[in-house]
């Protein structure tokens, strides 16, 4: 038999326990029967210890000694659990419930506590979990020493729950919570299991950096603990892999694989769950990395250990089928896939009769129908998948679809009706019947609906940004069926409906942080209002969860009582939100009464010789909508697949070109002609189809790859005989251009509230000297700042007196700033690009991380960064280039002068 699994912290607890007792009792009987139990579990003789853990509590009640008969009822229920009699350990537990009343009021919330900690390893329903944990979050933050002894299990096991329900963004901070209360006293096991869990939430939002050092963490913690050979060990590789893999680091990945392999093959032999498992996500590498024959050979290989041991493991027996029709699928053989993926429902049905995670199957086998092009079978599918995870839909109503007020996971809900949405779109495409199309835009929306709604949930920016990555597909894929229905039948909303979509798949983060930036700073809002807002919330939440649970049991009369709670808590909000209107208007406004701005509103704020032109770029299309005074319309351009090329080829020709020799330098020759080339092909595609529409001055809302194109220097047409580059015809010699991440957010900056002070800061470490790792000598920098202080009549931070420390003490001070430094851009991490500080010795304190301007509030005039390439950064598909300019608009300021080069 096993030896009992203990949670790490209640392991260690239960042995100061004993510590306690050999000290505190005088019964030399109880304390006999109490070590003899022991040694009977060391001995891995359970049955036998339970037996004589009941005698020892028998005879501590005989003494009135509560507490040390509530210890030992607490050993036996645990052995019971892990024998698997949960019948008795329950009875057991309330028992002890009732015994805990009688303990010393000392030891009364540790004896909590760790009832609570044995109750959630019982079956029971979720939100039972959640309610017990949360009481006993409660307990350990009233007292620090219960925190520091049982913190740990507590937020790992809430993270646990917030991971399972895919709200990774509390699960996040819980592990991080846990982490932090990791004791020495407590076996470093543990750590490595909350790094573990906490990477694979990371995963989930795209923190793949991250997740891969938390990893790493946990194998290095493993390998110390239990050596190099442990199926810990092996589970660690394996996450590893598939990170590394997700993140691009194909040969690291297959290192990964390999070692939790050799790993679990020494352990467990070949033919067993514990290689299969690996097997079948290596399969899934090979797949990745185009090597098929070999993927082929691992997915049949898999199956044919879990077909032929006695007890498979059920979850990977189903995926290995799953596995084995995606290699078929990607080779091109998608009457094969379709066999296996049917088989892998077949055997989902089989072992969990039910159960909601189906879904994913049904999924897999409706995309299949999708490439095979037959959208009636994928939409069946797709349908089956909502009918599974979502109660109340009818399998066999393929016109039904959950209520935008549905309780169900919004991610979920998104996922599912984008799913449907598009297979009608499909058959749109292909039958040309516009009601298929009315179908897909009532998906589209509903599926829009809970992408918003799934963001108010989360209260990270990091998150946030994942979430937006995720909704780019849904908003491709709508604004062309809302442009395709305008098209259709002349109906301006819908024209009116795509544009909102561009707007919303823009930079939604930062406009979210600077409406509530601005609303903080319009309002005065006590700290006690912004409590009851998110209490209100919270609640909702629980109750949703909660009616979902009575819906699954169609538990009718609970189901009636939850909704009336969940009606009233809604007028709960809407009165507070009356409040709110009528208490703090500014606030109000900012938080809860900003809208999208239409193309009619945005024609209301041009200026007679103004017009935006706001481009989305798809995998298929780009999106052109322009705006004039006068004029709306939408071009939809065919996107070639060269277009990331002639970005990159234009940059890179003009970053390379040698100034200090003449063009006809062969080398600047062949620069020149691929500058020429780019640039004119981008005009023709971006520009020129709606040349006859333009205003002198056009504000550009670039996006995708687009958000590092300098649009001035396209080229109406090649240069011809003309030999210098003052002589091109350049785009900004008969055009002023401008940029926002978005129109609604350029209007929300242009109405933003902004300091009302006129100082102005100009800052310029001193570089001219030491060299450091992160950047080289910078000349010229003090001169710059000394002529712009004179100018501006400035303050002016220099040398020692230009540290981050000095800034961020002083800079709420000032309206206005010039920063003359270095400034590193991490394409890896975009939250670790920086602006560089004086140099004292001290990394952190030499640098201004991009993450760290996210959380400042710096509403100035404008931001002069006179550094390198302070315009340019990773991008964030769905919210634009991660730079540091993006940064300061984050943090509140209207107006960024950026460089997207080097500043020699």
């Amino acid at each position: 038999m096993k030896t009992p699994f203990l949670l790490p912290v209640l392991i260690y607890m239960l042995s100061v326990n004993r510590q306690v007792i050999l000290a505190q009792t005088d019964d030399k009987s109880g304390l006999q029967h109490f070590v003899q139990a022991e040694q009977y579990v060391a001995d891995h003789e359970f049955d036998a210890a339970i037996t004589i853990y009941s005698d020892a509590a028998q005879q501590f009640m005989e003494l009135k000694d509560y507490d040390q008969a509530l210890h030992c009822q607490l050993m036996k229920c645990d052995l019971l659990i892990n024998q698997g009699q949960f019948q008795k350990a329950d009875e057991l537990l309330d028992t002890c419930k009732d015994l805990a009343t009688q303990v010393s009021a000392i030891r009364h919330n540790e004896y909590q506590v760790k009832m609570i900690l044995l109750d959630q390893r019982l079956p029971q329903s979720d939100s039972n979990k959640i309610q017990q944990l949360k009481s006993a979050e409660r307990l350990i933050r009233s007292d620090s020493t219960i925190e520091k002894n049982f913190g740990a299990s507590v937020y790992q096991l809430i993270g646990n729950y917030y991971f399972d329900h895919e709200q990774y963004d509390s699960c996040n901070t819980y592990m991080q919570w846990a982490l932090g209360e990791l004791s020495t006293k407590v076996t470093q096991e543990m750590e490595g299991d909350v790094c573990l869990f906490w990477a694979r939430s990371l995963r989930r939002i795209g923190d793949l950096q991250k997740a891969i050092n938390l990893i790493n963490r946990a194998v290095s913690v493993y390998v110390k603990v239990l050596g190099a050979n442990h199926t810990k060990v092996a589970t660690g590789y394996n996450d590893l892999a598939i990170v590394q893999n997700l993140y691009g680091d194909l040969v690291g990945s297959g290192n990964s694989f390999s070692r939790a392999l050799k790993i679990r093959e020494n352990l467990f032999g070949r033919h067993t769950n514990e290689f299969a498992t690996v097997l079948n996500n290596a399969t899934l590498y090979y797949l990745e990395i185009n090597q098929y024959e070999r993927a082929l050979s691992y997915a049949k290989e898999t199956i044919g250990v879990f077909e032929t041991i006695q007890n498979p493991d059920k979850r990977f027996h189903v995926a290995s089928y799953n596995t084995l029709a995606k290699v078929y699928e990607t080779m091109g053989e998608l009457e094969l896939a379709k066999l296996n993926f049917q088989k892998s429902i077949s055997l989902h049905q089989k072992y969990f009769p039910g159960n909601a995670r189906i879904r994913f199957y049904y999924i897999d086998l409706g995309k299949n129908a999708m490439l095979r092009k037959n959208y009636q079978e994928a939409l069946t599918n797709f349908h089956l998948a909502m009918s599974m995870a979502i109660p109340g839909i009818d399998a066999d109503s393929l016109s039904q679809n959950p209520s935008s007020q549905d309780p169900s996971n919004y991610l979920t809900l998104k996922t599912l009706c984008l799913l449907k949405a598009r297979a009608y779109h499909e058959d749109y495409h292909q039958s040309g019947d516009t009601s298929q199309l009315s179908e897909a835009i009532n998906l589209y929306h509903l599926a829009d609906v809970f992408a918003t709604k799934n963001r108010t949930e989360v209260q990270y920016q990091k998150s946030r940004i994942a979430f937006s990555k995720k909704n780019v597909d849904l908003y491709e894929n709508a604004i062309q069926a809302y442009l395709e229905m305008w098209q259709q039948s002349g109906k301006e909303k819908y024209l009116e409906s795509a544009f909102i979509l561009s707007e919303k798949s823009k930079s939604l983060t930062l406009l979210e942080d600077l409406l509530e930036v601005n609303a903080l700073l319009s309002s005065n809002l006590p700290e006690h209002v912004l409590r009851q807002e998110k209490n209100i919330q919270d609640s909702l939440l629980y109750y949703r969860e909660k009616l979902i649970e009575a819906i699954q049991k169609d538990d009718k009369s609970e189901q009636d009582r939850i909704k009336g709670t969940i009606f009233n808590l809604d007028l709960q909000f809407d009165e507070f939100k009356k409040n709110i209107e009528n208490n703090f208007p500014d606030f109000y406004k900012s938080k809860y009464g900003f809208d999208f701005l239409s193309p009619r509103a945005i024609q209301k704020d041009l200026k007679a010789d103004h017009t935006l032109i706001e481009y989305f770029v798809g995998e298929q299309n780009v999106f052109a909508f322009v705006a004039t005074p006068t004029k709306i319309d939408c071009q939809i351009l065919d996107k070639p697949d060269s277009l990331d090329i002639w970005v990159t080829g234009l940059l890179n020709s003009l970053q390379s070109f040698d100034f200090s020799k003449p063009v006809s330098d062969s080398f600047n020759l062949i620069k020149t002609e691929r500058y020429i080339n780019s640039a004119n092909n981008l005009y023709q595609l971006l520009w020129s189809p709606f040349m006859e529409d333009l205003t002198k001055c056009v504000v550009v809302v670039p996006d995708g790859i687009l958000n590092y194109l300098p649009f001035g220097v396209l080229l109406q047409e090649p240069p011809g005989a003309k030999t210098t580059y003052k002589e091109f015809n350049y785009l900004e010699n008969d055009f002023t251009i401008s940029y926002n991440y978005s129109a609604t957010l350029g209007h929300q900056m242009v109405e933003s509230q902004l300091t009302n002070n006129k100082k102005f800061l100009v800052i310029a470490p001193d570089f001219s000297t030491k060299v450091r790792s992160d950047a080289g000598k910078l000349l010229f920098n003090q001169g710059e700042a000394n002529e712009i202080a004179k100018i501006v009549h400035s303050d002016l931070f220099t040398g020692q007196e230009a540290n981050k420390n000095s800034f961020k003490k002083e800079y709420h001070k000032y309206g206005s700033f010039h920063f003359a430094t270095h400034a590193i851009v991490n394409e890896e991490s975009a939250d670790y690009s920086f602006l560089s500080f004086q140099d004292n010795g001290n990394e952190a304190e030499e640098r201004l991380y991009l993450q760290e301007l996210y959380a400042m509030k710096i509403p100035a005039q404008v931001v002069t960064l006179s550094a390198c390439q302070t315009n340019v950064g990773p991008l964030l598909q769905g919210e634009g280039i991660a730079s540091l300019a993006k940064g300061f608009s984050y943090a509140g300021a209207k107006s960024i002068i950026t460089s997207m080069w080097d500043v020699d």
